[in-house]
């Protein structure tokens, strides 16, 4: 009884995944508004993802198509070679202002083609249906391959919201809105459903009887994360704003700023933000700097980092500590609590205010305020 369980376990679990990434992918491709390649593009990853894990539903429930066509969960596989790459080019079309899809990115499906097309060259070359296509040691090598293609774009994709980051701190002095941090977590949680998926399936091959005798099926991890990772990634993504990508300058090669010229827009930058304090409203940028400084964008960020060895974040954010620094000391804003006082030097998120503050002034709001009384 204890086996059937688990058995049915691991069948629910493997239906409600994969009819939610469906059902997800046809509601994002039958979209006609909002930014309809990323939306198109996150439909097709959860089609791929879903048929990479149909493998789990014919053998579970053995149903007609696996026990007519009974190298079709080997088909499944190839779908695998599909899955980074689907997800690499989504993860482009978010963090690349204006991003195209070009021809250049249907090389990514090579391991597809090839592996679908190996798969058939061996099926068409085998008599015996009743026999398996390949013995264990050929599906743990296959297994092992398709899951180190996965990791390498998963490196890829690390590589590309890392990017993305820098470029953030560049050119906003608040990340949150635009930030992509859950899109890195959920990506993650992929990269621990392929390793678990893969250790279930190393296991199974090397010890079935003793899978067959215990609980031990790394399995339910591996598809709990996938169907996380499906409701998070849809939820999030219907949720995130309008994705803006500005180039960082290459150490600024093309710039021929001397030191006269730098102090000049620096003094210029450092009156407009005296007197028109726009770091208090949370949504100033670079881009709005430049624009009232009469400047362009890559001679701002420039004189900044340059001058002083500061990224627009920083430099925002040092303005906006020493208003809260004022504020929090101020006799008459005491009846003003620190979320307040937040909320009014154009901070929107509290972790950052305090991880800021601390960090430029050795101490956290609460620890300043005491100490100035």
């Amino acid at each position: 009884m204890q086996s059937f369980n688990i058995t049915s376990l691991y069948v629910l679990l493997d239906l409600i995944t994969v009819f939610l990434l469906v059902l997800f992918a046809l509601f994002l491709l039958s979209r006609r508004d909002g930014h309809l390649f990323q939306q198109r593009m996150l439909g097709s990853f959860f089609i791929v993802l879903a048929l990479s894990y149909m493998d789990g539903v014919f053998v579970s429930l053995n149903i007609l198509l696996h026990g007519q066509y009974p190298y079709m969960v080997h088909y499944c596989m190839s779908f695998d070679y599909l899955v980074g790459p689907a997800l690499y080019v989504f993860v482009l079309s978010l963090t690349q202002h204006q991003f195209k899809p070009r021809l250049t990115l249907l090389w990514h499906t090579l391991p597809f083609a090839m592996h679908l097309l190996f798969l058939l060259t061996k099926e068409a070359s085998f008599d015996d249906t009743t026999a398996p296509l390949f013995d264990k040691q050929q599906i743990s090598i296959l297994v092992i391959t398709s899951t180190s293609h996965l990791f390498i774009y998963w490196l890829l994709v690390l590589s590309k919201l890392n990017q993305y980051k820098a470029r953030l701190t560049a050119n906003f002095a608040n990340t949150e809105v635009h930030s992509l941090s859950w899109l890195l977590f959920i990506s993650c949680g992929l990269a621990l459903a392929a390793v678990m998926r893969l250790l279930n399936n190393l296991l199974w091959l090397t010890i079935p009887d003793y899978m067959y005798q215990t609980v031990l099926d790394l399995k339910v991890i591996a598809v709990s994360c996938v169907f996380i990772f499906a409701c998070t990634v849809i939820f999030r993504s219907l949720k995130q704003p309008v994705f803006i990508d500005y180039s960082q300058p290459e150490k600024y090669k093309s710039s021929a700023l001397d030191l006269h010229t730098q102090a000049t827009m620096l003094a210029t930058i450092q009156q407009y933000m005296l007197e028109k304090s726009p770091y208090l409203e949370a949504s100033f940028s670079l881009k709005q700097l430049a624009d009232e400084t009469n400047l362009k964008a890559y001679q701002v960020s420039q004189v900044l980092n340059v001058t002083l060895q500061q990224n627009f974040f920083d430099f925002v954010n040092s303005y906006r500590i020493d208003a809260s620094k004022r504020l929090l000391t101020e006799k008459s804003a005491l009846s003003k609590n620190i979320t307040q006082i937040m909320y009014e030097t154009g901070f929107n998120s509290k972790s950052v205010f305090n991880t800021v503050f601390k960090k430029m002034t050795g101490l956290t709001p609460s620890q300043f305020r005491k100490s100035a009384f």
